[in-house]
């Protein structure tokens, strides 16, 4: 579960469970999978992420939800690695030998 504050809660689980809670009521949120989902992280009202089973992954930024192949899509580049990528295939979207 996460959130920004008691109004703005989420949650997920088994079979693409995803909840949202508005202080009020917990809503499902249909994300279009029957995958479980791992983890969630709310940084923003209008920036949540979601990752689960099957490469599965969703961002919500206030409009409709879209989903990547991939969690690293959604990760900015200045939060990928904190070193210098030593290959061109360490998963950080950096180039091979520049600091990210």
């Amino acid at each position: 579960m996460s959130g920004t504050k008691n109004a703005d809660m989420w949650a997920c689980g088994e079979n693409g469970l995803m909840l949202h809670f508005d202080g009020a009521t917990w809503t499902p949120v249909d994300l279009g999978t029957a995958q479980s989902l791992w983890a969630v992280l709310a940084l923003s009202e209008t920036d949540v992420y979601v990752v689960g089973g099957g490469g599965f992954a969703a961002h919500y930024d206030g409009s409709p939800t879209s989903v990547a192949a991939s969690a690293a899509a959604f990760v900015p580049p200045t939060r990928r690695c904190a070193s210098r990528c030593v290959k061109s295939s360490c998963g950080c979207g950096c180039p091979s030998g520049v600091a990210c």
